[in-house]
This record gives C-alpha cells, structure tokens and sequence, in this order.
C-alpha cells in the first residue's frame, strides 16, 4: 500500500458518498483501491485515480449489488496507530 492509500485509509471514517451522504469504505481490488459506499440499496464505488479519490457523482460507477458484496468483502483495515 503506497503513501497515498494510507493517507486516504486513515481518514476514510471521514469521507462520505457526495449524493446519498454515507459512509465510505476503501477497498482492494486486484492492483487498485476504491472508495465503495456502504448503502447496499445505491451499490457504486468512486475510483482513486493517481492516489487522488474522484468524489464527484459524476465520476461514480454504479455496480451490480452482488459486485457491491465482493467489493465489501475486500475492504482494506485500518491498523491502529495507539
């Protein structure tokens, strides 16, 4: 996980869905991350692109909510620091 993963990965409690306002959480797919909401009903993830999180509803991917189940079973753990 490169420095700018682990920037987003510690503050991802902080970051929301522009349009529906809930969580998201960071996710590992394959060699990239994304940012995946947690609303099963409104399934879609936001790309991280250059270590940069798109966070435009414009750049929104909407997925299939069974992809929305994989998608969450991958979420990246944040390691305490205490």
């Amino acid at each position: 996980m490169n420095e700018a993963i682990q920037r987003i990965a510690a503050i991802q409690h902080l970051l929301a869905c522009p349009e529906t306002k809930v969580p998201l959480v960071l996710v590992k797919q394959g060699e990239n991350y994304l940012l995946v909401t947690t609303d099963p009903s409104v399934p879609r993830y936001y790309p991280i692109i250059d270590g940069i999180p798109e966070l435009l509803i414009e750049s929104a991917v909407m997925i299939s909510p069974e992809e929305h189940t994989l998608l969450l079973k991958n979420r990246v753990e944040v390691k305490s620091t205490d």
